[in-house]
């Protein structure tokens, strides 16, 4: 475990970093001038996230020492170029389109098209392979602190979108330097072209939920910046921090992944379940209580966006860990059905809510759909709450509602605080049918 917990050291060490960069954009370039460079920072994210094609995932499960390793990892880097190459121009072409060339953000977005490829021949996935787990999230992770001292080498951006776009090119830069310099081989480094390729099917395949999730998660604030801009740089820099902690906890859960047959395994899924929605309602009673202690009703802070905003992130938090456990029970097809159609509806009720100028509408409706695929996935698990797990799901529910009534934040209190006793006096939060509990132990 103290592997484990190192791994996720390096890697909040280096989101930290992100969110730090983010703020730096944002004190350069102000709240205006942020959102629009914020949000082609997230076009960014996504095509490097897309045109990895899902290799990132397939060649965990590869042997490096393999007969005609080699060859695949350079034909899928050539793979995973050509497709980035071909996003990045319809990017590009889009954001021109919807924004203008002469913008701040299409000067960020087309600065940091290096950094998208330079990311993409990243080791990474081969050293995490090779059980050298250190080492690869070490260099996942340097790009942003990397970026942090060139910002300081060279005094920042200066006010220039492209600048900082650069700025961020010359840090995943160091990727590839780096891993020359602990021992990498140069010709994994270069992509190759041809035929051959016998893991594109599989790659493709694993990464059509990762894809239609990231989509997700970018409309949001694209919607957002059209009904509420002044919450757009606030969600933006939230975001990138809840990203963060979510990246954390995926990270875990990779590693946690061949567990997930053992009773170590599903414990360890238990656990992280019932910290997670103890946490989150945790949130939502601080989120009422700033509300409740502000002059404004927490107007000034955009708590009613908030408070939405945080509670789908937080049962997605939970989702991914119960997707971890169906993974590892080899349920990968009802696990893709509830998450393409939960966020099929997500996004068409967040359009309508668009259609409607309400941006808690757009929120609400995605933290309604983060519900229902949670609920899904804990009956795909087979698990129910037990007495305390219903108070506690209760307390959620008026806690979305406490903003009505004081006495039904009251209640939601209540609620909450018995399902805390009874979690600390040892009763079960969740309770796991037992026939699930022997389905997955057999396997």
């Amino acid at each position: 475990m103290a592997g484990l917990a190192g791994c996720a050291a390096i890697y909040a060490i280096g989101q930290g970093c992100n969110v730090l960069f983010q703020l730096l954009l944002l004190r350069n370039f102000g709240a205006d001038g942020y959102g629009q460079i914020g949000l082609s920072h997230l076009a960014f994210l996504l095509v490097f996230f897309v045109g990895d094609l899902g290799y990132a995932t397939v060649f965990l499960r590869e042997t490096p020492t393999a007969v005609g390793w080699e060859r695949q990892w350079r034909l899928a880097l050539g793979h995973k170029f050509m497709v980035t190459l071909g996003l990045y121009a319809a990017t590009l072409v889009g954001w021109a389109l919807a924004y203008g060339r002469g913008t701040e953000g299409f000067a960020y977005l087309a600065a940091t098209v290096p950094a998208g490829l330079i990311g993409l021949v990243s080791p990474a996935p081969a050293l995490l392979a090779q059980q050298r787990r250190m080492a690869s999230f070490l260099l996942q992770q340097i790009p942003w602190p990397a970026a942090l001292l060139f910002w300081w080498l060279v005094g920042g951006a200066n006010g220039s979108a492209l600048h900082a776009g650069l700025i961020v090119s010359a840090g995943f830069a160091m990727q590839p330097i780096v891993s020359l310099l602990v021992g990498g081989r140069l010709r994994l480094l270069l992509p190759a072209f041809g035929s051959g390729g016998t893991m594109l099917g599989a790659s493709v395949k694993l990464s059509v939920m990762g894809i239609t999730g990231a989509l997700h998660d970018r409309l949001t604030p694209f919607l957002i910046a059209r009904l509420a801009p002044d919450f757009l740089p606030l969600m933006l820099i939230l975001g990138h921090g809840m990203n963060g902690a979510s990246g954390i906890l995926t990270q875990v859960n990779r590693l946690l992944l061949p567990q997930m047959s053992t009773r170590a395994g599903l414990l360890w899924s238990y656990r992280l379940v019932t910290i997670l929605l103890l946490g989150m309602a945790t949130l939502f009673q601080l989120f009422l209580l700033i509300t409740a202690a502000t002059a404004d009703g927490g107007a000034s802070l955009r708590l009613p966006l908030l408070l939405p905003t945080v509670m789908a992130w937080g049962f997605s938090l939970v989702g991914s860990v119960l997707a971890n456990e169906l993974i590892g029970r080899h349920r990968e097809t009802q696990l893709i059905r509830i998450v393409l159609i939960g966020l099929t509806v997500s996004s068409a009720l967040q359009i309508l809510g668009t259609a409607g100028s309400s941006p808690d509408g757009v929120l609400w409706a995605r933290t309604i759909c983060s519900v229902g695929m949670a609920v899904a996935c804990f009956r795909l698990c087979g698990i129910v709450p037990g007495v305390a797990g219903w108070a506690l799901c209760a307390s959620l529910v008026l806690a979305a509602l406490a903003a009505t009534s004081h006495a039904i934040w009251a209640l939601s209190v209540l609620l909450f605080a018995g399902a805390t006793v009874a979690v600390v006096s040892m009763q079960p939060l969740l309770l796991r049918q037992s026939s699930a509990l022997a389905e997955n132990l057999r396997r």
